[in-house]
């Protein structure tokens, strides 16, 4: 291989390849400045900042390229409430399974792709407590968790978060004609 290494198997790698993909392209660049040094001419301004700027946009791409894990997007869906960490760990439909369609996460996934953090608690008012319907829960919901999706363009929707013991909260929200809960577990 030309930039790969090769294992005791003699199987190549291109992780080196990978690591020094961005300083290849400094090659043309290298190559330009040499053959104008040995002409005498000026340098071509046009073809230097050409190349500068193909070096530049692609070793950012080069960069943003990496993938994260599902187990890593995660623990990136998270928020503050009360000076804890709360961490995405699983969701159920109605019906206690995993939604088959896309799903809390799925959608949270996107909106990290695309937008960046995308959950934030919010205090509920008690105008909003006196309008929310009464249901039967050890301790009265005190806070909304807004969130975004993405449908044609990004939707901001709040759900009522709950406590369900000291190091779970879960989310209620609706979704595809169904209620659907998204447990959140204390980072610890």
């Amino acid at each position: 291989m030309l930039l790969g290494k090769t294992d005791e198997n003699g199987k190549g790698s291109s992780t080196l390849a990978k690591k020094t993909f961005p300083s290849l392209l400094l090659f043309p660049i290298w190559f330009v400045y040499k053959e104008n040094q040995q002409t005498k001419s000026p340098m071509n301004t046009k073809i230097l900042s050409l190349i500068i700027a193909l070096f530049l946009a692609s070793t950012s791409a080069f960069t943003q390229n990496k993938k994260l894990t599902d187990k890593e997007y995660k623990q990136m869906i998270s928020f503050q409430l009360d000076g804890t960490t709360w961490v995405y760990d699983r969701e159920y439909d109605q019906n206690g399974n995993t939604p088959k369609h896309r799903s809390f996460f799925d959608d949270q996934k996107m909106v990290l792709q695309l937008k960046g953090k995308p959950l934030k608690a919010l205090l509920i008012t008690e105008k909003e407590r006196k309008t929310l319907k009464q249901e039967r829960r050890l301790t009265p919901p005190t806070h909304w968790l807004r969130y975004d999706i993405l449908s044609c363009g990004f939707l901001s929707r709040k759900g009522v978060i709950h406590k369900a013991n000291a190091h779970t909260l879960v989310l209620d929200y609706f979704s595809y004609g169904q209620n659907h809960q998204v447990i959140f577990k204390a980072k610890r």
